[in-house]
């Protein structure tokens, strides 16, 4: 294989990764590392304060959506591609309905039930996970 093969396969994997990866990317990348922060500490503290809801919420609300945009991060990774006519995504993170919580009373979480409270933490784990691994996707796509 000769330098001009090597360097038309590397043109060709750059395209591909460029081809997947969306104007956005790097912004969310960033507010996907603040969300993992929030959602360490709350699973190291195994507790979970309105504040820390409330920021949670703000920080899945700056994740860019795009309706046209099928490699945006809420779209290839969250739960509803909006691209696609909305369609579900199954396993999908819930970035729309995080952001949802910025609009209901984020004190309510100090009347929930231990078990439920024991419940929400354990989702979060879940749900920080899967951040985890669009952050992996998104750096090895070059992000």
């Amino acid at each position: 294989m000769n330098s001009t093969t090597i360097s038309r396969i590397a043109s060709s994997s750059n395209d591909v990764k460029a081809a997947n990866k969306s104007v956005y990317d790097e912004s969310d990348h960033t507010v996907l590392y603040a969300m993992i922060d929030i959602l360490r500490s709350i699973q190291v503290k195994q507790s979970i304060s309105a504040d820390e809801l409330y920021e949670l919420a703000e920080h899945a609300n700056a994740i860019a959506f795009d309706d046209k945009d099928g490699h945006c991060v809420r779209n290839k990774y969250g739960s509803i591609n909006r691209s696609k006519n909305c369609e579900p995504r199954g396993n999908g993170v819930l970035f729309m309905q995080m952001a949802w919580v910025r609009h209901i009373d984020t004190e309510k979480i100090t009347q929930l039930s231990a078990r439920d409270k024991k419940e929400l933490i354990s989702d979060l784990g879940s749900t920080k996970s899967k951040i985890e691994a669009v952050c992996h996707a998104l750096s090895s796509t070059g992000s």
